[in-house]
């Protein structure tokens, strides 16, 4: 049973994220393809990416600040919202500003690649820190790797979505089709976010002053290494349905399957992610899957199309992997009262190199480089992995 075990703040937190990840599953992957129809700018969708990526990113500093000085459950409710908000605002118009405004304050940069990730706002940063809060050190990296698991089924569902338009197309225009799926998501992710109200706040410290203080070091530490992936991703997340949709012509039916797969891997990976980490240890883990990630995405590029498929298969499984395990870690190693906060620094310096190599990506990508850009990031990403042994071998095993 999905609920199994939980109590009311864990089965609620894992609800409204389940619903999130289909949501986001969907928008990440289909965005970069809409906008794309819409407009017919590499250049304007890089910036509207880009700008989502900076607000998101500085929204959730702020409103993490607050979670951690006041009430973490006040600044999740307000940050669930943004999602809706910004799925009505695409469902009622295909004006370009609008457009750029609904992805701006939804946290949407076509990143996710079918994890069924949760976007760049404060939401998973709270999250993180009340799943913290709920569970022993023990059992912290199962319930995260829950969390990803059944946010990942949502996500395989929110791939699969990606070829509703083609269907719909049968009775709306092809622009139409793609509205009435922002406005049938619209209702979807509004409705559990009523379940928030009910959460109950665990008895904690609260962080004094607006920046970590006891866990200063861990937390530079953690913002580096986010940087580089930041840095990295950026140049090769947000363009790979874009890239599949102008180098091999891929519709959006075959989106849906490419991704839905990847979604598939993903769920199975993260079921593992604490036997992983038991048998090879967690600085182990994370060196290693970063490695072999970073490898996989510079053949990427210069394989023909079903190689390439299997490639980006392997890749977002292998990233799947590490993230259960690097949340537990991180919040292992950060003062409890200063989780939230310290999480958000770690997304806010993984968030805005994420959108400089956006934006310089879609230069790239105008000018039919991009294949420069997966084999620099993932350069980047293997440097990553051996940085992490160098900062935490002493500390996680």
């Amino acid at each position: 049973m999905v609920f199994k075990d939980l109590n009311y703040n864990l089965g609620s937190l894992l609800t409204v994220r389940v619903v999130r990840s289909l949501a986001f599953a969907y928008l990440n992957i289909i965005m970069p393809v809409y906008l794309y129809l819409i407009t017919k700018n590499i250049l304007f969708i890089g910036l509207v990416f880009t700008v989502s990526i900076i607000f998101s990113s500085s929204i959730s500093v702020i409103v993490s600040i607050y979670s951690d000085r006041n009430s973490r459950k006040k600044a999740l409710i307000l940050s669930s919202l943004l999602m809706p908000l910004s799925l009505l605002i695409l469902g009622l118009t295909t004006n370009p500003l609008f457009m750029g405004i609904a992805v701006i304050i939804g946290g949407v940069a076509g990143g996710a690649v079918g994890r069924g990730g949760s976007g760049f706002g404060p939401f998973q940063a709270i999250v993180n820190a009340m799943i913290a809060d709920e569970t022993s050190e023990g059992d912290r990296t199962k319930m995260f790797s829950k969390f990803m698991l059944y946010g990942s089924i949502a996500g395989m569902a929110g791939s699969v979505l990606v070829g509703a338009p083609d269907l719909l197309s049968v009775a709306f225009n092809p622009v139409e089709s793609y509205k009435v799926m922002f406005i049938f998501l619209f209702v979807l992710t509004l409705i559990p976010i009523a379940l928030l109200f009910n959460l109950k706040e665990r008895e904690r410290g609260k962080m004094s002053g607006f920046l970590p203080k006891k866990s200063k070091t861990e937390v530079k530490k953690l913002s580096i290494l986010s940087m580089m992936r930041g840095f990295s991703q950026g140049f090769i997340l947000p363009y790979i349905s874009l890239w599949f949709a102008l180098q091999f012509h891929a519709t959006p039916a075959v989106l849906s399957v490419i991704f839905g797969v990847s979604a598939l891997i993903s769920t199975i990976l993260y079921y593992y992610s604490p036997v992983i980490e038991k048998k090879f240890s967690t600085i182990n883990s994370l060196v290693y899957s970063s490695v072999l990630a970073g490898l996989l995405i510079i053949a990427f590029p210069l394989a023909p199309f079903y190689l390439s498929v299997a490639l980006f298969w392997a890749f977002n499984g292998v990233l799947s992997v590490s993230i259960p395990i690097n949340q537990s870690f991180s919040m292992y190693i950060i003062s409890s009262e200063e989780r939230t906060t310290g999480s958000a620094i770690q997304g806010f310096s993984r968030n805005i190199p994420y959108a400089v190599t956006t934006y310089i990506g879609s230069f790239l990508l105008e000018g039919s480089l991009y294949a420069f850009s997966f084999i620099g990031g993932g350069l980047i990403i293997v440097a990553n992995g051996v940085l992490y042994n160098k900062f935490f071998k002493p500390v996680g095993g």
